[in-house]
C-alpha cells in the first residue's frame, strides 16, 4: 500500500514502442489477421479503417508483455466472447434508463481528463450500497450491465479523448517551429495517444461490513476487467482510506497483478484537504478536479460528464441538447484517418436510438 504517487511512463504506449515492442506490434496484428480476427485498413485514401483501432490492440499485448503468443490467445477469447454473448448488439440495444442506472454502482466519467490526456473517472463507494447493491446483486443481467459500463469506456470515452489529443498534437506540429520540435533536457515529454482511464475511488464514510458486502462486485468487476478489457487502468487514486484499509488492501490486491497494483495510490483518510489537493494535482489540473477533492470543476457523482472545451468541440454541440451523454454512445470511424462521430445507440422505451447521428 503506497501514499506516494507513482512515476507513470510512456512504456509500452503507443507512439513510445521500443524497437522490439514495435516489431511484437505488427507481428500480433499480423497474426490477429490469419486468425480470423482482425481486418487491416484498406490502403488508399478512402479505405475502410482496421476492424479494431491500435489504441485497443495495444492493451492486448501491453497485458502479455509482448508475448505475442500469448496476446493472441487472449485477444482470441475476447473476440469469442464478445461473439458468443453478443455484446455488440446488447450495447446497440441496451435500455438507457437501465444504463444509468447500474452507471451509479460503478465509475462514472466526470468528462474531463488528467494531466497525460487520460480520461478522469469518480467511483464514490458509499453510494454503492443499501438498496442500490441489492438490486444491483438480484438483477439476473448484472454481468451484461457491467459489461455495458465497459462498452461505454472503450468504445466512447477512450477513442474520444484519444481523438482529441492526437488532434491537439497534430495542431501544435504544424504550428511549431522546426528549432522548437526538438527536445531539450529540461522538456516535458508528452503521452503520444490515450488507450486508458485515471480513477478517483473515493472510499471514505464506508465501514467495514460495507466492503466484505461489496466483495463480490469487486471480484467481478476486476475479472471482467482483467479477461476482457486488459490494461484499461493507467492509474488509480483510493482517497479518504480509513485505518482499517490495510485489512481490505489485503483482500483486494490478490485480485490484480503485480503491474496493476503498482498504479495505485492509497491517501489517507488523514490527510488535510490541502494536502489531498496537492497530491491530486499533481497529476491532474485544478480545472479537471472536482471541488470535493480541492479542484474548480463543479461536478459530483452521479452528474453526467462535462466535457471540456476541447471534447466539447470534436464531440459536436448536438449530442448535449437532448441531457447531454446520457445512455450508451459509441464513438465511429468510417473512413481512414477520420477522426469520427458520436453515435448514441440503445433504446428508450422499446424504441431503437441507433442511427442518431451526432455531431460532425
Amino acid at each position: 500500500m503506497s501514499s506516494t504517487t507513482p512515476v507513470m511512463t510512456f512504456a509500452g504506449q503507443l507512439g513510445h514502442l521500443t524497437p522490439e515492442q514495435e516489431k511484437a506490434f505488427v507481428e500480433f496484428k499480423q497474426l490477429c489477421a490469419e486468425s480470423g480476427i482482425y481486418t487491416p485498413a484498406e490502403d488508399g485514401e478512402n479505405g475502410k479503417p482496421a476492424s479494431h483501432e491500435d489504441i485497443l490492440m495495444i492493451r492486448f499485448l501491453r497485458a502479455r508483455r509482448f508475448v505475442t503468443a500469448d496476446a493472441l490467445v487472449l485477444f482470441r477469447d475476447s473476440e469469442k466472447w464478445r461473439e458468443d454473448e453478443k455484446i455488440d448488439d446488447v450495447f446497440n440495444h441496451f435500455d438507457v434508463d437501465e444504463y444509468e442506472k447500474c452507471r451509479k454502482l460503478h465509475p462514472q466519467w466526470t468528462g474531463r481528463r488528467d494531466r497525460d490526456g487520460m480520461p478522469l473517472f469518480v467511483y464514490t463507494i458509499s453510494h454503492v450500497s443499501g438498496s442500490n447493491l441489492a438490486e444491483y446483486t438480484a438483477a439476473k443481467n448484472k454481468l451484461q450491465r457491467l459489461t455495458m459500463l465497459y462498452e461505454s469506456v472503450t468504445q466512447f470515452v477512450i477513442p474520444v479523448a484519444n481523438a482529441v489529443h492526437v488532434r491537439a498534437r497534430n495542431q501544435a506540429a504544424s504550428t511549431s517551429k522546426p528549432a522548437e520540435t526538438t527536445p531539450t533536457a529540461g522538456s516535458e515529454k508528452k503521452l503520444e495517444s490515450v488507450s486508458s482511464i485515471t480513477i478517483i475511488t473515493d472510499i471514505g464514510n464506508v465501514g467495514l461490513w460495507t466492503f466484505w458486502n461489496l466483495k463480490g462486485h469487486m471480484q467481478e468487476s476486476a475479472k471482467i476487467a482483467s479477461d476482457r478489457y486488459p490494461e484499461t487502468l493507467y492509474r488509480q487514486f483510493i482517497v479518504n482510506a480509513p485505518s482499517f484499509f490495510p485489512t481490505v488492501w489485503g483482500w483486494i490486491k490478490k485480485w490484480f497483478d503485480p503491474v496493476t497494483t503498482s498504479k495505485i495510490t492509497i491517501l489517507s483518510g488523514s490527510l488535510t484537504p490541502k494536502e489531498l489537493r496537492e497530491k491530486l494535482e499533481e497529476c491532474i489540473a485544478p480545472e479537471n478536479l472536482p471541488k470535493k477533492y480541492g479542484g474548480d470543476l463543479d461536478w459530483d457523482y452521479g452528474d453526467v460528464p462535462d466535457v471540456d472545451k476541447e471534447i466539447r468541440e470534436v464531440i459536436g454541440e448536438d449530442v448535449f441538447s437532448d441531457g447531454g451523454l446520457t445512455g450508451p454512445v459509441r464513438w465511429v470511424v468510417e473512413g481512414k484517418g477520420m477522426v469520427g462521430r458520436a453515435v448514441k445507440v440503445g433504446s428508450v422505451g422499446g424504441k431503437d436510438r441507433r442511427g442518431e447521428k451526432l455531431g460532425a
